[in-house]
Protein backbone atom coordinates (compact mmCIF):
# COMPACT_ATOMS: atom_id res chain seq x y z
CA UNK A 1 0.00 0.00 0.00
CA UNK A 2 1.43 3.39 -0.95
CA UNK A 3 0.31 6.93 -0.24
CA UNK A 4 2.58 8.68 -2.69
CA UNK A 5 3.53 7.49 -6.15
CA UNK A 6 4.59 8.94 -9.49
CA UNK A 7 1.93 9.04 -12.21
CA UNK A 8 4.21 7.33 -14.73
CA UNK A 9 4.71 4.36 -12.37
CA UNK A 10 1.00 4.39 -11.60
CA UNK A 11 0.18 3.95 -15.28
CA UNK A 12 2.68 1.10 -15.49
CA UNK A 13 0.96 -0.81 -12.68
CA UNK A 14 -2.51 -0.73 -14.20
CA UNK A 15 -2.15 -3.98 -16.13
CA UNK A 16 -0.79 -6.06 -13.24
CA UNK A 17 -3.48 -8.51 -12.05
CA UNK A 18 -2.37 -8.49 -8.41
CA UNK A 19 -2.49 -4.68 -8.18
CA UNK A 20 -5.64 -2.72 -7.35
CA UNK A 21 -5.72 1.05 -7.72
CA UNK A 22 -8.57 2.81 -5.93
CA UNK A 23 -9.51 6.47 -6.20
CA UNK A 24 -11.33 8.42 -3.48
CA UNK A 25 -12.53 12.00 -3.90
CA UNK A 26 -11.84 14.26 -0.94
CA UNK A 27 -13.52 17.36 0.46
CA UNK A 28 -10.79 19.54 -0.99
CA UNK A 29 -10.35 22.27 -3.53
CA UNK A 30 -7.48 24.04 -5.26
CA UNK A 31 -7.80 27.46 -6.84
CA UNK A 32 -5.88 30.37 -8.30
CA UNK A 33 -6.04 33.29 -5.87
CA UNK A 34 -5.86 36.93 -6.93
CA UNK A 35 -4.12 39.68 -4.99
CA UNK A 36 -6.83 42.35 -4.84
CA UNK A 37 -4.25 44.97 -3.91
CA UNK A 38 -3.15 44.82 -7.55
CA UNK A 39 -5.13 47.57 -9.29
CA UNK A 40 -5.59 45.52 -12.45
CA UNK A 41 -6.86 42.45 -10.58
CA UNK A 42 -9.46 44.55 -8.77
CA UNK A 43 -11.07 44.88 -12.21
CA UNK A 44 -13.68 42.14 -12.64
CA UNK A 45 -13.23 42.01 -16.43
CA UNK A 46 -9.49 41.46 -16.09
CA UNK A 47 -10.17 38.60 -13.67
CA UNK A 48 -12.68 37.26 -16.20
CA UNK A 49 -9.97 37.33 -18.84
CA UNK A 50 -7.66 35.31 -16.58
CA UNK A 51 -10.49 32.83 -16.05
CA UNK A 52 -11.14 32.53 -19.79
CA UNK A 53 -7.47 31.62 -20.24
CA UNK A 54 -7.66 28.64 -17.88
CA UNK A 55 -8.07 25.47 -19.96
CA UNK A 56 -9.32 22.57 -17.82
CA UNK A 57 -8.09 20.11 -20.47
CA UNK A 58 -4.55 20.67 -19.20
CA UNK A 59 -5.51 18.88 -15.97
CA UNK A 60 -6.13 15.64 -17.82
CA UNK A 61 -2.92 16.09 -19.79
CA UNK A 62 -0.76 16.73 -16.70
CA UNK A 63 -2.44 14.80 -13.88
CA UNK A 64 -4.14 12.02 -15.89
CA UNK A 65 -6.92 10.64 -13.68
CA UNK A 66 -5.44 11.68 -10.33
CA UNK A 67 -7.68 14.73 -9.79
CA UNK A 68 -10.76 16.19 -11.43
CA UNK A 69 -11.71 19.61 -12.67
CA UNK A 70 -14.11 21.78 -10.67
CA UNK A 71 -16.01 24.95 -11.50
CA UNK A 72 -17.01 25.55 -7.89
CA UNK A 73 -15.07 26.63 -4.81
CA UNK A 74 -17.27 24.20 -2.84
CA UNK A 75 -16.17 20.59 -3.48
CA UNK A 76 -18.51 17.95 -4.84
CA UNK A 77 -20.32 16.10 -2.09
CA UNK A 78 -20.55 19.05 0.28
CA UNK A 79 -23.52 21.22 1.24
CA UNK A 80 -23.88 24.14 -1.19
CA UNK A 81 -22.26 22.40 -4.16
CA UNK A 82 -24.12 22.87 -7.43
CA UNK A 83 -23.51 21.52 -10.91
CA UNK A 84 -25.32 24.61 -12.22
CA UNK A 85 -22.49 26.93 -11.21
CA UNK A 86 -21.22 28.53 -14.41
CA UNK A 87 -17.53 29.32 -14.78
CA UNK A 88 -15.99 31.34 -17.60
CA UNK A 89 -15.29 28.97 -20.50
CA UNK A 90 -11.85 28.68 -22.06
CA UNK A 91 -11.60 31.25 -24.85
CA UNK A 92 -8.52 33.13 -26.03
CA UNK A 93 -10.72 35.45 -28.11
CA UNK A 94 -13.02 36.41 -25.21
CA UNK A 95 -9.97 37.11 -23.06
CA UNK A 96 -8.52 39.34 -25.78
CA UNK A 97 -11.78 41.28 -26.06
CA UNK A 98 -11.92 41.92 -22.30
CA UNK A 99 -8.27 42.97 -22.15
CA UNK A 100 -8.77 45.34 -25.08
CA UNK A 101 -11.93 46.76 -23.49
CA UNK A 102 -10.16 47.46 -20.19
CA UNK A 103 -7.05 48.80 -21.97
CA UNK A 104 -4.61 46.58 -20.12
CA UNK A 105 -1.04 47.67 -20.96
CA UNK A 106 0.69 45.62 -23.65
CA UNK A 107 3.19 42.99 -22.50
CA UNK A 108 2.34 43.40 -18.83
CA UNK A 109 3.97 41.16 -16.18
CA UNK A 110 2.24 39.33 -13.32
CA UNK A 111 4.00 37.29 -10.62
CA UNK A 112 2.60 33.83 -9.88
CA UNK A 113 3.60 32.28 -6.56
CA UNK A 114 3.91 28.52 -5.97
CA UNK A 115 4.91 26.79 -2.74
CA UNK A 116 7.40 23.93 -3.15
CA UNK A 117 5.36 22.69 -6.10
CA UNK A 118 6.04 19.39 -7.83
CA UNK A 119 7.10 19.24 -11.46
CA UNK A 120 3.52 18.35 -12.38
CA UNK A 121 2.01 21.45 -10.75
CA UNK A 122 4.79 23.56 -12.21
CA UNK A 123 3.99 22.12 -15.63
CA UNK A 124 0.29 22.88 -15.12
CA UNK A 125 0.91 26.56 -14.36
CA UNK A 126 3.51 26.76 -17.14
CA UNK A 127 0.85 25.66 -19.62
CA UNK A 128 -1.49 28.28 -18.19
CA UNK A 129 1.22 30.92 -18.69
CA UNK A 130 1.42 30.01 -22.39
CA UNK A 131 -2.27 30.88 -22.78
CA UNK A 132 -1.70 34.20 -21.02
CA UNK A 133 1.22 34.96 -23.31
CA UNK A 134 -1.14 34.73 -26.30
CA UNK A 135 -2.93 37.84 -25.06
CA UNK A 136 0.20 39.78 -24.11
CA UNK A 137 0.40 38.78 -20.41
CA UNK A 138 3.77 37.55 -19.17
CA UNK A 139 3.39 35.27 -16.14
CA UNK A 140 6.54 35.06 -14.04
CA UNK A 141 6.36 31.84 -12.02
CA UNK A 142 8.12 31.76 -8.64
CA UNK A 143 8.38 28.26 -7.17
CA UNK A 144 9.64 29.00 -3.66
CA UNK A 145 10.05 27.41 -0.23
CA UNK A 146 7.20 27.30 2.27
CA UNK A 147 8.86 30.02 4.36
CA UNK A 148 9.39 32.39 1.42
CA UNK A 149 5.90 31.69 0.11
CA UNK A 150 4.35 32.63 3.46
CA UNK A 151 6.50 35.76 3.83
CA UNK A 152 5.67 36.99 0.33
CA UNK A 153 1.95 36.45 0.89
CA UNK A 154 2.15 38.46 4.14
CA UNK A 155 3.92 41.31 2.34
CA UNK A 156 1.57 41.18 -0.65
CA UNK A 157 4.55 40.41 -2.88
CA UNK A 158 2.60 38.44 -5.47
CA UNK A 159 -0.16 38.91 -8.04
CA UNK A 160 -1.54 35.39 -8.27
CA UNK A 161 -0.92 32.26 -6.22
CA UNK A 162 -1.94 28.63 -6.18
CA UNK A 163 -3.92 27.91 -3.04
CA UNK A 164 -6.27 25.34 -1.57
CA UNK A 165 -6.88 22.90 1.25
CA UNK A 166 -8.89 19.95 2.50
CA UNK A 167 -11.77 20.34 4.97
CA UNK A 168 -10.96 19.72 8.64
CA UNK A 169 -14.47 18.38 9.25
CA UNK A 170 -17.34 17.35 6.90
CA UNK A 171 -19.12 20.70 6.81
CA UNK A 172 -18.86 23.38 4.13
CA UNK A 173 -18.07 25.99 6.78
CA UNK A 174 -14.64 24.34 7.09
CA UNK A 175 -14.02 25.19 3.42
CA UNK A 176 -15.69 28.59 3.11
CA UNK A 177 -14.76 30.30 6.39
CA UNK A 178 -10.94 30.17 5.90
CA UNK A 179 -11.34 31.65 2.40
CA UNK A 180 -12.40 34.95 3.94
CA UNK A 181 -10.23 34.89 7.06
CA UNK A 182 -8.11 38.03 7.35
CA UNK A 183 -6.17 36.32 10.13
CA UNK A 184 -5.05 33.52 7.78
CA UNK A 185 -4.12 36.07 5.10
CA UNK A 186 -1.88 37.87 7.62
CA UNK A 187 -0.31 34.52 8.51
CA UNK A 188 0.73 34.02 4.90
CA UNK A 189 -2.17 32.07 3.42
CA UNK A 190 -3.52 33.37 0.08
CA UNK A 191 -7.30 33.52 0.24
CA UNK A 192 -10.12 35.89 -0.76
CA UNK A 193 -10.16 38.08 2.34
CA UNK A 194 -8.68 41.00 0.40
CA UNK A 195 -11.71 41.22 -1.89
CA UNK A 196 -13.83 42.76 0.92
CA UNK A 197 -17.17 41.45 -0.36
CA UNK A 198 -19.72 42.57 2.24
CA UNK A 199 -22.55 40.43 0.86
CA UNK A 200 -20.51 37.26 1.29
CA UNK A 201 -19.47 38.23 4.82
CA UNK A 202 -23.10 38.88 5.71
CA UNK A 203 -24.15 35.46 4.41
CA UNK A 204 -21.27 33.78 6.25
CA UNK A 205 -22.52 35.33 9.46
CA UNK A 206 -26.02 34.03 8.72
CA UNK A 207 -24.66 30.52 8.12
CA UNK A 208 -22.88 30.48 11.48
CA UNK A 209 -26.19 31.26 13.20
CA UNK A 210 -28.35 28.85 11.18
CA UNK A 211 -29.02 25.22 12.14
CA UNK A 212 -31.41 24.32 9.31
CA UNK A 213 -29.55 22.24 6.70
CA UNK A 214 -31.88 23.49 3.96
CA UNK A 215 -31.21 27.13 4.86
CA UNK A 216 -27.47 26.53 5.20
CA UNK A 217 -27.46 24.89 1.77
CA UNK A 218 -29.23 27.93 0.29
CA UNK A 219 -26.75 30.33 1.89
CA UNK A 220 -23.74 28.33 0.75
CA UNK A 221 -25.11 28.19 -2.80
CA UNK A 222 -25.56 31.97 -2.72
CA UNK A 223 -21.98 32.50 -1.53
CA UNK A 224 -20.74 30.07 -4.16
CA UNK A 225 -22.66 31.90 -6.88
CA UNK A 226 -21.26 35.31 -5.85
CA UNK A 227 -17.69 33.96 -5.86
CA UNK A 228 -18.17 32.65 -9.39
CA UNK A 229 -20.07 35.62 -10.79
CA UNK A 230 -17.51 38.10 -9.43
CA UNK A 231 -14.62 35.79 -10.43
CA UNK A 232 -13.06 36.18 -6.99
CA UNK A 233 -10.79 33.22 -7.78
CA UNK A 234 -10.40 30.49 -10.39
CA UNK A 235 -11.38 27.05 -9.02
CA UNK A 236 -9.27 24.48 -10.84
CA UNK A 237 -9.32 21.01 -9.29
CA UNK A 238 -10.47 18.75 -6.49
CA UNK A 239 -8.02 16.18 -5.14
CA UNK A 240 -8.30 12.42 -5.30
CA UNK A 241 -6.63 10.14 -2.80
CA UNK A 242 -5.07 7.20 -4.61
CA UNK A 243 -4.33 3.89 -2.90
CA UNK A 244 -2.30 1.12 -4.53
CA UNK A 245 -2.33 -2.29 -2.88
CA UNK A 246 -1.81 -6.03 -3.37
CA UNK A 247 -5.31 -7.46 -3.93
CA UNK A 248 -4.09 -11.00 -3.20
CA UNK A 249 -3.57 -9.98 0.42
CA UNK A 250 -5.95 -7.05 0.87
CA UNK A 251 -9.63 -7.10 -0.06
CA UNK A 252 -10.42 -3.41 0.30
CA UNK A 253 -9.08 -0.11 1.62
CA UNK A 254 -11.25 2.89 2.34
CA UNK A 255 -10.18 6.53 2.67
CA UNK A 256 -12.63 9.07 4.07
CA UNK A 257 -13.48 12.30 2.20
CA UNK A 258 -11.27 14.06 4.76
CA UNK A 259 -8.30 12.02 3.54
CA UNK A 260 -8.12 9.85 6.66
CA UNK A 261 -7.44 6.15 6.87
CA UNK A 262 -7.36 3.76 9.84
CA UNK A 263 -6.53 0.08 10.23
CA UNK A 264 -10.27 -0.55 10.57
CA UNK A 265 -10.63 0.67 6.96
CA UNK A 266 -8.37 -2.11 5.67
CA UNK A 267 -10.04 -5.45 4.95
CA UNK A 268 -7.70 -8.44 4.59
CA UNK A 269 -8.30 -11.47 2.39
Amino acid sequence: MLFTFSISKLMGLKNLKWVTIDYFSTFSMNFIAFNFNNKYLRNKNIRKAFSHLWDKKTLKYVFQNTCFSIDSIIPQGMLGYSKKIVKESFSINKAKELIKKEKLPLKINFNFLLENSSMLTLQLISLYSKNLKKVGIELKIHNVSEKEYSERIKKGDYDLALSGWIADYPDTFSIIKPIFSEKLQKQGFPNLSLCKNEEILKNLNLVSNTKSLKKRDELYRKINRIINEDVLCIPIFQDKEIVIYNNEKIKRIYISPLGNITFFDIKKR
